[in-house]
């Protein structure tokens, strides 16, 4: 990821009278995949503001990118006078770089309670593919459903790792193949498959006192080898499961 800062300016009058409008603009380049993560620090200054976002590559900002959404809410602050800029993307800290490969034989759904990147892997390398490089659905212009459910698994893994606080229900979430949260991020994969003509896998996490570790928790057929990533072992062909 890179650290981007994105500057509204203002001319002659305050920027909190746009204060909705910049909340609506972060929120829908959220939804394109154009900046990662859910929290944005924003420094308010007289007549501009300046957000401090990650964006998953460099160039992600470019208007290419750009959905619906995005567009009409930059039309809507450009006609009150607003002036929308960014500097240069600098790599952050802990990047974690792009899927870079050509050739692509697979992709993955995964993420966790630390994870900003997109929770679209590629299963060769499993770097993230930034959102917006996703063909879309016809009639959906935007990620919602997949960033949803990014913020929902999230939320599970954080209280399960937290150990206090609905632990066990939690961990049913990610770990049950039909649980609620499977059952629609495996609904993505399906679309996302569709969409991009590749096998997508669901990453089901498996609890320590399941075995054997080699058997599909969804079939109970035995999986297939995979050492492209140190967070799974297996996969299950017929499942599009991966654990």
């Amino acid at each position: 990821m890179y650290v981007c800062r994105l500057r509204i300016a203002l001319a002659g009058s305050r920027i909190s009278d746009l204060a909705e409008e910049i909340s609506l603009l972060l929120e829908a380049l959220r939804m394109n995949g154009q900046i990662c993560g859910r929290e944005f620090a924003v420094e308010k200054r007289k007549s501009s503001c300046i957000a401090t976002i990650l964006v998953p590559e460099p160039a992600a900002l470019s208007p290419e990118h750009n959905n619906l959404y995005v567009r009409d809410t930059l039309k809507r602050l450009e006609d009150n006078g607003a002036i929308v800029t960014h500097e240069p993307a600098m790599q952050e800290l802990q990047y974690l770089g792009t899927c870079k490969c050509a050739h692509r034989t697979a992709l993955v759904l995964y993420t966790s309670y630390t994870s900003l990147e997109s929770p679209i892997r590629c299963i060769d390398c499993f770097g993230p593919i930034p959102l917006y490089r996703i063909p879309r659905l016809p009639g959906v212009g935007e990620y919602y459903d997949i960033v949803c459910w990014q913020s929902n698994y999230e939320d599970c893994d954080r209280l399960q790792m937290n150990c206090l606080v609905l632990e066990k229900q939690a961990l049913g979430q990610l770990t049950k193949p039909r649980s609620t949260l499977s059952l629609q991020g495996r609904r993505i994969c399906r679309w996302v498959s569709q969409t991009t003509n590749l096998p997508v896998y669901y990453y089901l996490q498996v609890a320590q006192d399941d075995a054997p570790a080699a058997k599909c928790p969804s079939c109970g057929r035995d999986g297939t080898a995979q050492n492209t990533s140190d967070v799974f072992r297996y996969r299950c062909d017929p499942c599009y499961l991966v654990f």
